[in-house]
């Protein structure tokens, strides 16, 4: 067997070599009679050095004596190459005929993106790095992607690293996606998907009776969605099955806010002015309490306490068990509450004032008047509290005495961002077109980066890296510590919800 196949081999480059012996000849003699002197007087002269790059765009370089020796050394290289090629296919099958231990090893496939992330800037844009020296984290791995939804209705799954895309599935409505367990969650036009992460392909859907505007939350197995006027579907995470349905009293269906789960119990309202707790395995109502608005944030569920905020003005703290009121708490605005601890941070609304109370009796703590609408929850982090308001300025607050720490006055006129607070940075944007760092310390101003429009959703940060969206349909990743661009991504409608990284 040995023997056969090497002579096989040498057949095979021996028939090669004598098939472009036997054609090569008539092709450069054919070749060349046709580029004498006087056979194609109006051809370009490439006697020359060739130009720049190599060749000349839109002109085919005609074949003459130059060409002739280029023909018959690409001749012996195909002629030595062929008969290589069928040697190593001959020394392959040896090895596998004659039970060689040697393994070949194959190469993975890479699927080659039908779109890809722009490593520079938009026209008319550029970044602003400055020094910095807030530490800055590990870089994300090359495994980690980057999740959003855009308002034409699409889900984008792009390279955390390199911004190439590595699917979009088109779901319809307003998407939001929620990313558990290798899946990405959302809603659409009137319906629930479950995608693939790594492929994007559709694993299972549900169709609803509205739509799905706020990311799903998944817990135990279960997708919960909220749909609005306080309506709920529990959904199997496997395979979509419904586990059951609560239908709130409002058919109007306005506000949608993420169900809280915690302790076995779905918490969650909407625009019929009530609170709902639901056990979270049946859809059983185990409460409700009437409110004076719509619900239109999640509520925060700690130590026992249901906390949260109505458009008609106060805050509601209910006994998570029985819906109790432990306390109430007006406002005046729209209020969204943040719970650290024994303290409930509110920013409310229009009203255009934080106020800090106690989590188990609701009395006043301190209040500080923003000058000017906050339609975003206070962020806190390390004992200070960060408000942005209209205007996207933003202030530190000490959080155990309201005492202002810094402002920072942006240029704009509109934010509905809050701050996210990373490695020794704030981070923030609004309606000025730009994406700002500060200092968490000081408030000085770290860099800045322009955006394509109105930045809607607080940035993401990741290894190293600060994820955000604008309305005119762009998602960037700029480095953290010095605001360099990393890449960017034209998306296909705006970008109202933070992008998610997982692994992250």
């Amino acid at each position: 067997m040995e023997a056969e196949l090497v002579a096989l081999a040498v057949i095979s480059g021996a028939t090669a070599v004598a098939l472009f012996a036997t054609r090569a000849p008539r092709r450069w003699h054919e070749a060349g009679r046709d580029q004498l002197p006087g056979r194609n007087a109006s051809a370009p002269d490439y006697s020359g050095p060739p130009p720049v790059g190599g060749s000349t765009p839109g002109v085919a370089r005609p074949v003459g004596a130059h060409a002739t020796a280029r023909t018959r050394r690409r001749f012996l290289a195909v002629t030595a190459v062929t008969g290589l090629t069928a040697a190593g296919g001959a020394t392959w099958a040896l090895a596998r005929f004659t039970g060689s231990s040697a393994r070949a090893v194959s190469t993975p496939r890479t699927r080659i993106p039908t779109h890809s992330a722009r490593a520079v800037p938009p026209s008319g844009t550029s970044a602003v790095p400055r020094p910095s020296t807030s530490p800055v984290p590990p870089p994300v791995t090359s495994a980690a992607a980057c999740y959003f939804g855009t308002g034409d209705g699409s889900v984008h799954a792009l390279d955390a690293v390199t911004g190439n895309v590595n699917w979009t599935q088109k779901t319809g409505g307003s998407p939001s996606p929620t990313v558990a367990g290798g899946v990405v969650y959302t809603g659409g036009d009137n319906l629930v998907y479950a995608l693939d992460s790594a492929t994007g392909m559709v694993r299972w859907t549900r169709r609803t009776g509205n739509s799905v505007t706020s990311p799903p939350t998944v817990a135990g197995g279960v997708v919960y969605a909220d749909i609005g006027g306080g309506s709920v579907y529990a959904l199997d995470a496997a395979t979509g099955a419904v586990r059951w349905t609560h239908a709130g009293g409002s058919t109007t269906f306005t506000a949608s806010p993420s169900p809280a789960v915690a302790g076995g119990v779905v918490y969650t309202g909407g625009d019929d002015y009530a609170v709902y707790a639901l056990d979270a395995a049946t859809g059983a109502q185990r409460w409700t309490h009437p409110t004076g608005g719509s619900i239109s944030s999640s509520p925060a569920v700690v130590g026992g306490v249901v906390y949260t905020g109505s458009e008609d003005g106060s805050v509601y703290a209910l006994d998570a068990a029985t819906g109790a009121v432990r306390w109430t708490y007006k406002t005046g605005g729209s209020p969204s509450a943040t719970v650290i601890g024994d303290t409930v941070f509110i920013g409310d609304g229009f009203g255009g004032s934080v106020y800090v109370l106690d989590a188990v009796t609701g009395k006043l703590r301190w209040t500080y008047q923003a000058g000017g609408p906050m339609s975003s929850s206070p962020t806190v982090a390390g004992g200070v509290v960060y408000v942005d308001t209209w205007g996207n300025s933003v202030s530190a607050l000490d959080a155990a005495t309201g005492t202002v720490r810094w402002t920072y006055h942006g240029s704009g006129t509109f934010s509905s961002v809050s701050p996210t607070v990373a490695g020794g940075l704030v981070y923030t944007g609004g309606d000025d077109h730009m994406v700002s760092a500060l200092d968490m310390v000081t408030g000085k101003v770290r860099w800045t980066h322009p955006t394509g429009g109105s930045v809607t959703a607080s940035p993401t940060v990741a290894g190293g890296v600060v994820y955000v969206g604008d309305d005119h349909s762009l998602v960037y990743a700029l480095d953290a510590a010095t605001g360099t661009l990393r890449w960017f991504f034209p998306g296909g409608g705006s970008v109202h919800s933070s992008p998610t990284i997982w692994p992250g």
